[in-house]
């Protein structure tokens, strides 16, 4: 997920940078982009969570 936070802002930078390139569709892709960031750190900060808390409900079965 981390991955694609990274993907995504790349393309967002492209985006901004290049936006004559893609003529009325830029502001849309910018917002897409900008969704997705949103959408994947809202994941990977929910995937940690669940990380850390089997890694604390492992820790105390042993």
């Amino acid at each position: 997920m981390q991955l694609k936070v990274k993907e995504h802002k790349d393309l967002l930078k492209h985006y901004e940078a290049k936006s004559y390139l893609y003529g009325k569709r830029a502001q849309d892709l910018e917002a897409h982009c900008r969704g997705l960031i949103r959408y994947y750190e809202q994941a990977v900060e929910a995937n940690l969570s669940m990380a850390d808390s089997h890694r604390k409900i492992a820790a105390e079965a042993k």
